[in-house]
């Protein structure tokens, strides 16, 4: 999630996920966040820092990539280099 601010024009905003659209899964989410779907090595791990601290830094034991649920969304999280793939014990591997 960005601020609204923050989103980029080479954003991808999920528009059905927008705080306050009936379509949400975001029901607490600030009016003023954007979901935007980043699958980078540095959006994996600014979405893994941000679940920390909503869990108030619990440890997390195992992450799941959702969202490219569709042909076209595995292909393009696939395409793009540097994507993050975190194994066991905490050992970190960049696929390209």
């Amino acid at each position: 999630m960005k601020h609204k601010n923050m989103v980029l024009p080479k954003d991808v905003v999920e528009k059905e996920n927008i705080p306050g659209s009936p379509t949400c899964i975001f029901v607490e989410a600030d009016a003023d966040l954007r979901p935007v779907l980043d699958y980078t090595g540095a959006g994996v791990e600014q979405s893994y820092a941000d679940s920390r601290k909503r869990m108030n830094n619990m440890p997390i034991h195992g992450l799941r990539v959702h969202d490219a649920d569709t042909p076209k969304r595995l292909k393009a999280t696939m395409a793009k280099k540097g994507t993050y793939i975190q194994t066991p014990p905490a050992v970190g591997v960049w696929s390209e």
